[in-house]
């Protein structure tokens, strides 16, 4: 009597679980982290509307600075080193990278207007400079991109799993002849993977095609175009069908 497989046997053959899984794991940690600094910084700026105390400050330096990104083009950003006293008299110095606009208004040793928190003066912005969205909205963009699109192959893969387990319980036993064995292009820990694809006839003699899960391929080749085996099928939507193979 062949032993049902468990929801971990099916979950360690099922490439969208794993695929997923991997994305939605990696993805969720840069989404969380995007939406906290985000929420930080509408508070933040929050804080500098409400509290915010303005001081003369003064442009110590500038500069440009350029990287090379993808694809061989090149990314410029500006930047201006700035230094204020605080209400206790420390004298605090900051840096910020700002538009090329407000780069070319400022002028160095020339006095700029900074607004500041009274209890944290490292907390400060230079005039013309609002909040910093790019780095929330980096670390948000690419956390929805991988938690969503993870998420929805992850889940995806436990719905196939779950209905399978159902099917191997209530699904409707029927005939099934191969109609072919070969690879997947999938592999799993550097062996390819090969998959068992087959036609049967539900309850109302109408033909459908199905396909198995991935299997080693020792274990597909066993099976020739044309060998009958077993599939089990859901009545309320006979196109579902798991392949079962030998009884």
């Amino acid at each position: 009597m062949r032993q049902p497989p468990s929801f971990w046997s099916l979950a360690k053959r099922s490439f969208p679980f794993w695929f997923g899984g991997i994305w939605l794991f990696c993805g969720a940690p840069f989404l969380i982290l995007g939406l906290y600094i985000g929420v930080d910084t509408i508070r933040q700026q929050a804080r500098f509307e409400r509290e915010g105390q303005v001081a003369e400050g003064m442009v110590l330096t500038k500069r440009i600075s350029r990287s090379n990104a993808s694809q061989g083009r090149q990314s410029t950003s500006y930047w201006a080193t700035y230094r204020f006293s605080a209400p206790d008299g420390r004298v605090v110095k900051s840096e910020a990278q700002v538009s090329v606009a407000l780069w070319d208004r400022l002028v160095e040793r020339e006095p700029v207007r900074v607004t500041y928190l009274p209890d944290r003066p490292e907390s400060n912005r230079i005039e013309g400079k609002g909040a910093d969205w790019m780095l929330p909205g980096i670390f948000t963009m690419l956390g929805f991109f991988f938690a969503g699109a993870g998420g929805l192959i992850f889940f995806k893969g436990v719905r196939g799993i779950v209905r399978e387990l159902r099917l191997q319980d209530e699904g409707t036993r029927v005939e099934a002849t191969v109609v072919e064995v070969g690879p997947a292009n999938i592999s799993f820990n550097g062996v390819p993977q090969w998959r068992i694809l087959y036609s049967y006839q539900d309850h109302r003699g109408r033909t459908h095609g199905g396909g198995s899960n991935v299997m080693a391929p020792e274990e597909a080749q066993a099976w020739k175009t044309g060998d009958k085996g077993i599939a089990r099928f859901d009545t309320r939507a006979p196109k579902k069908s798991i392949w079962v193979g030998k009884a």
